[in-house]
């Protein structure tokens, strides 16, 4: 497991799903199954696995995007810690 914190920017959550090191960007693909993932603004723990999201950036939805777009779209809540 990879420990993140993410940050909430309106109703999206974001965290980096790569390592920074030395200059190096290095994907956590083959290295960790899931992101533990704790953001301060909804005071929740998320579990993401690493193969289901993007190696760079990862955006999670906590509410509805102001064009009702639905398509495509990753919900934060199927992830969230009960």
């Amino acid at each position: 497991m990879q420990c993140k914190t993410a940050r909430l920017k309106g109703d999206v959550m974001t965290f980096y799903a790569c390592s920074h090191t030395g200059g190096v960007e290095r994907s956590y693909r083959g290295e960790a199954d899931e992101f533990g993932v704790y953001c301060l603004e909804t005071q929740a723990v998320y579990l993401v696995p690493v193969d289901e999201v993007p190696t760079r950036m990862v955006s999670l939805r906590v509410g509805p995007a102001r064009n009702n777009q639905e398509r495509r779209v990753r919900w934060a809540e199927p992830y969230r810690l009960s």
